[in-house]
């Protein structure tokens, strides 16, 4: 309530802070305390990650109410920087012995020139790369390597994927093209394994993940890049990517800055909202994150990630397209558009809709999974319809006022055909939406276009987009009230000579959607937001560029990672656990005992299980029951002003055991500080602030002491003069 109240006070907007504890993922730090947050958020803002808060299902209600200024994370989370200043963060310990801090920290923001890794320098996942020039050469170099990861092994998988990075590029020419995508040496052995299997002949199947290409093609097959429409975003969309990929996060910031009146929060910021604890709250934040205003401009800086990205890995497109919204993004990847005019379309494009829907009967779309032509014949029947968009062979999308859509949806459904509404705002592609066209319009014409430098199909003549920019402009204008024929631009790139399709954007529906158009065909569909935007699904879909063929720098998966550079030469000692000398011991916060000792011990007795646990407490319970309760210490009362604190007295029956003592011990030395704290503050508080302070004694000059051991209670730890007690020189 404190921290929530202050924030508010110092003008923090709701939702505006995220907050955490480092003792949820260590415990007690003790003595630690503060110095293990202070490494936290310098971690995070180095990394340019926030980080979640480990097990809260229910937060309390100061950090749950809408308005506060503190929010939760469950997951961590890329931290956008703000555009009017830089990322900040604070660690407090306030500890119950008197360690009270509270320190804030500034980010130090580098010049690019210097490396530095977003979110951390060792990904939870890798991309291993084998090249060979035929079967039986690849299985024989992955049993190699199979030995060298046992698990005892010191091999870093970021390090062995590197290594085997390197040695993929030294052999690009050869045919054979193996990737892997592992999380860590236990899992790749597995995939190994069962790669091995297939190659040797055995009926084992390669599992899911990984990618074998036998004839990976000398020359790079033809790229086109393919950009998502409304109706791809989800909440925390690309989280991971825009965790560990600096392109990604610097295009949500590069959005939020160029937006930064369109909104009243950032953009990014409805991208990633808080953490949402209950159904309603998930609902809600998809619910904002689907208002056309948000949706546009949000898929499009996801896209512009994504594009920036596949920029670091040199892979060059020779088409874009895109579906319906996507046409957009799709001509600023060609050139015709810069990345902010791009940004500002979007957000223009976005609102005049927006307003469109709600000026007129409310609309709605759905995807109808049928032939186009029976569709086609069932709508026609049905009043105020219109087919949208050709997506695929089986799917078709009627769009209408929001009645007449799930009438029809009812309908095709009982004559057998699966229907879907989508999570759109408004009817799109229809009459519904021409309101729109007039701000748009004005917005397209005073934008700069520029030629092409690759070529641009358009999804509503399924045709080159012209060179000329005034052209291309007066096309673009009838965009928003056109059909979507992404089936015959799909057909027609492929005719054009394209055979990889790559989607670059939020989900992976435009590369879904191409595999079900050109099924049967030589012909590659890749998402790089597979699997909800995990960095698993991001380099599963680079292993699929590297077996389709696809020229890129994999090197560049390893740029400014602090990654140790390790040769094969190296690995047979690296796969071998480290050897200690007989005299050391293995410690940690729980254990200690001798390297050759396998018994991983917590203390002196037997380890605790439910077995150990019931024992011990069926013996404390013997103990309880064979001897009363010693009687509790007599506290006197709170010294007057200007008198030390006594100790407190015990009764002569008081127990005479160990462990009471120990423990009455340091509840007498607690009750004392406390005492000793409480007058202190109230002396401050009430009495002469402007008294000098107490001189602070000069160690140097102090006489020489014994410096023999001395018995010492805590009471007289506690009311000795300081120059009385020993000090080490």
């Amino acid at each position: 309530q404190t921290l929530a109240r202050a924030l508010h006070d110092g003008g923090a907007r709701p939702s505006s802070v995220s907050v955490g504890s480092v003792k949820t993922l260590l415990g007690h730090t003790k003595a630690a305390a503060g110095v293990a947050g202070l490494i936290k958020v310098t971690l995070a803002l180095y990394h340019r990650v926030l980080p979640g808060h480990h097990g809260v299902s229910k937060p309390i209600e100061t950090v749950a109410d809408a308005n506060s200024p503190v929010y939760l994370l469950k997951d961590a989370r890329p931290w956008i920087a703000h555009p009017d200043h830089p990322r900040r963060g604070a660690a407090s310990a306030f500890g119950f012995g008197g360690t009270n801090f509270h320190a804030v920290v500034e980010e130090y923001r580098k010049p690019a020139s210097v490396p530095g890794a977003s979110g951390s320098n060792r990904w939870p996942y890798e991309l291993f790369l084998f090249r060979a020039k035929d079967d039986n050469a690849l299985a024989q170099d992955l049993e190699k390597l199979v030995p060298h990861l046992q698990a005892a092994s010191r091999i870093q998988t970021s390090a062995l994927a590197a290594m085997l990075a390197r040695a993929a590029e030294m052999n690009r020419g050869l045919p054979v093209c193996l990737a892997i995508v592992a999380g860590d040496r236990k899992g790749l052995a597995a995939d190994l394994a069962a790669t091995i299997a297939h190659l040797r002949g055995g009926n084992r199947p390669l599992p899911a993940h990984v990618r074998l290409n036998r004839n990976t093609p000398e020359t790079s097959p033809q790229v086109a890049f393919l950009f998502p429409g409304q109706g791809a975003q989800y909440v925390n969309m690309g989280r991971e990517a825009a965790i560990y990929l600096s392109e990604v996060r610097e295009a949500l910031e590069f959005a939020d800055g160029v937006l930064r009146n369109e909104f009243p929060d950032q953009l990014s910021s409805l991208m990633y909202p808080p953490a949402a604890f209950d159904i309603p709250s998930e609902k809600a934040q998809l619910a904002a994150l689907t208002d056309t205003r948000i949706a546009q401009p949000a898929i499009g800086s996801m896209s512009l990630g994504y594009l920036r990205f596949t920029e670091r890995l040199g892979i060059s497109a020779q088409a874009t397209a895109g579906h319906s919204y996507g046409e957009y993004t799709a001509l600023m990847a060609a050139g015709v558009i810069d990345a902010a005019d791009f940004l500002r379309l979007s957000a223009v494009r976005g609102r005049a809709m927006a307003d469109a829907s709600k000026s007129t009967v409310p609309g709605a779309m759905a995807a109808v999974h049928g032939r186009r032509e029976r569709v086609n014949a069932l709508a026609r029947a049905l009043p105020g319809l219109r087919v949208a968009n050709h997506n695929a062979p089986e799917q078709t999308v009627i769009s209408g006022p929001r009645e007449a859509v799930e009438a029809a949806a009812r309908t095709l459904t009982e004559e057998g055909l699966r229907t879907t509404l989508l999570p759109v705002s408004g009817a799109f592609h229809t009459e519904l939406v021409a309101p729109a066209k007039a701000p748009l319009s004005k917005a397209i014409h005073a934008t700069r276009f520029r030629a092409p430098r690759a070529a641009v199909y358009s999804n509503t003549t399924a045709s080159l987009y012209p060179n000329d920019p005034a052209a291309m402009q007066r096309q673009l204008d009838d965009h928003m009230l056109s059909g979507v024929e992404f089936v015959t631009e799909i057909e027609t790139m492929y005719a054009a000579g394209a055979r990889v399709f790559l989607e670059l954007g939020p989900k992976g529906t435009c590369a879904n959607l191409t595999r079900q158009t050109l099924s049967g065909r030589n012909a590659t569909a890749i998402s790089l937001d597979a699997g909800g935007g995990g960095l698993r699904g991001l380099l599963i879909g680079v292993s699929e560029l590297l077996a389709a063929g696809v020229q890129l720098d994999v090197m560049a998966l390893f740029a400014d990672r602090q990654i140790p550079r390790i040769t094969a030469s190296e690995l047979p000692v690296l796969g071998q656990p480290p050897e200690y000398p007989a005299h050391m011991w293995m410690v940690s916060g729980g254990c200690a005992r001798p390297v050759n000792d396998p018994v991983l011990r917590t203390g002196a007795k037997p380890a605790l299980t439910r077995a150990t646990a019931e024992a011990a407490r069926k013996a404390f319970d013997a103990r309880l029951r064979a001897k009363p309760p010693a009687p509790s210490p007599t506290v006197d009362p709170l010294p007057a002003k200007g008198e030390p604190p006594q100790a407190p007295t015990m009764p002569a029956a008081a127990s005479s055991a160990m462990g009471q003592d120990a423990l009455i011990a340091y509840q007498q030395t607690m009750r004392q500080f406390l005492s000793l704290q409480e007058r202190v503050i109230q002396q401050y508080m009430q009495g002469d602030r402007s008294a000098p302070a107490p001189a602070v004694p000069n160690v140097a000059a102090m006489p020489a002491v014994d410096s023999s051991p001395q018995v010492v209670t805590p009471a007289q730890a506690m009311t000795a003069p300081t120059a009385a007690v020993p000090v080490p020189t």
